[in-house]
């Protein structure tokens, strides 16, 4: 009885497409594919560091997200981890024929790919439509949330730089200064909690016991995403509340900034500001 032990390499899942480089340059350029749906909308955008000969690179058979974001997932082979490149991504395509143009400095070449609905399932190509339509709205609604989130996270930066500033100051301004920025580092991490809800202390890995907004900006992502059947009152029903939740945390932060932070902005551009006292004495 035989007792080797043999393994190999799982097929790789999504669009397969080979492409050759026949360049004498030492230093090969960078390989961009673009994605574009039948309606010639760029839907996906791959890029890879190629090697002379023979190449592959795998779309995942999904598009690009509309949310601006840092986050998400990749884009398959060539979506970022060779190139340094990376396109979040927003979920599977609908069915249908996509055209994969491939660029390599001033050369171009194209391709077809038929994506195929999984034989076994029953699905409507209408629900399908509807539930890329709803994941885009929800994904709209996400960039409104991270553009506020980055309002404070650029406030929170800006507190760092003026802690810096006076640390080692002993001037009456500074103190003043620095009691400051204390008192608007609270009201920033108590608006902050209009997304992330208030902090609870603990060991590892503490989470809230109620939802915050940032959870109902996934949750009706992810009741979409686990049917193949068009969105119904549900994740309706979770949408509305994912929003109502944003647009009041956003309205915090509106607040926030018009008030409490634009006053710290005025004292601090008001505060006088001597680098050079240690250097005098």
């Amino acid at each position: 009885m035989a007792d080797g032990k043999y393994a190999g390499e799982n097929r790789e899942f999504g669009g397969r497409m080979s492409f050759m480089i026949n360049d004498d340059k030492e230093k090969l350029d960078s390989v961009t594919v673009k994605i574009y749906n039948a309606a010639g909308e760029q839907v996906r955008t791959l890029k890879t560091l190629p090697e002379k000969g023979v190449n592959r690179i795998i779309w995942n058979l999904d598009r690009k997200s509309t949310a601006e974001m840092t986050g998400g997932f990749g884009g398959g082979q060539g979506g970022g981890r060779r190139s340094g490149f990376f396109e979040p991504s927003g979920g599977n395509v609908v069915p249908g024929t996509y055209k994969a143009v491939f660029v390599y400095g001033s050369d171009s070449s194209e391709t077809s790919i038929k994506v195929n609905m999984d034989p076994r399932i029953d699905v409507q190509l209408a629900n399908l439509q509807a539930k890329e339509t709803f994941l885009k709205r929800t994904e709209a609604l996400s960039t409104e949330v991270r553009a506020a989130t980055n309002q404070l996270n650029e406030a929170q930066k800006t507190i760092d730089k003026v802690n810096a500033m006076i640390k080692d100051l002993d001037t009456p301004e500074a103190k003043e200064l620095a009691e400051a920025t204390k008192e608007i580092k609270k009201k920033l991490d108590k608006t902050r909690e209009a997304f992330n809800g208030p902090t609870r202390e603990g060991q590892g890995i503490v989470r809230n016991l109620f939802p915050t907004t940032m959870t109902r900006q996934f949750v009706p992502r992810s009741y979409a995403s686990s049917s193949f059947g068009a969105p119904g009152a549900t994740e309706e029903r979770l949408f509305s509340q994912g929003k109502e939740s944003a647009d009041e945390a956003i309205a915090e932060v509106n607040k926030f900034m018009e008030g409490d932070w634009k006053a710290f902005e005025e004292k601090v551009k008001a505060t006088p500001i001597d680098l050079f006292e240690k250097v005098k004495k």
